[in-house]
């Protein structure tokens, strides 16, 4: 039987919030909680119901639109200062998630502005 520490995943949560956009791992959250990976991953799934990977790409999501609202910034940059690897990885998750590009995104946020 797993006995969870809701206060480490708390903590957790605090960290991924901080440092998703840096490029923070899986690994790296599982080093700060002080456990296996797979233990980190059942504690995490049993408080908040997701991965942590699920829940390092919803924070980074959240900086990917906003990032998204400022027409003068590139959409090329925002793949660096939204954490991920590259324009392409971010290009591809992006369209998986949303069903369209970012431009395409950009372009309906700024019609209902």
């Amino acid at each position: 039987r797993l006995v969870c520490d809701r206060s480490k995943v708390a903590s957790v949560l605090e960290l991924i919030r901080r440092r998703a956009c840096e490029g923070i791992t899986v690994n790296d959250v599982a080093s700060a909680m002080g456990v296996s990976r797979r233990v980190t991953e059942k504690h995490f799934r049993m408080v908040t119901n997701k991965s942590i990977l699920q829940e390092i790409l919803d924070r980074r999501f959240e900086e990917v639109f906003e990032l998204l609202r400022n027409p003068n910034l590139k959409i090329g940059a925002i793949a660096g200062m939204s954490g991920f690897s590259s324009e392409i990885a971010l290009r591809k998750i992006f369209r998986e998630r949303m069903g369209c590009s970012m431009k395409d995104w950009r372009e309906w946020q700024c019609q209902i502005s």
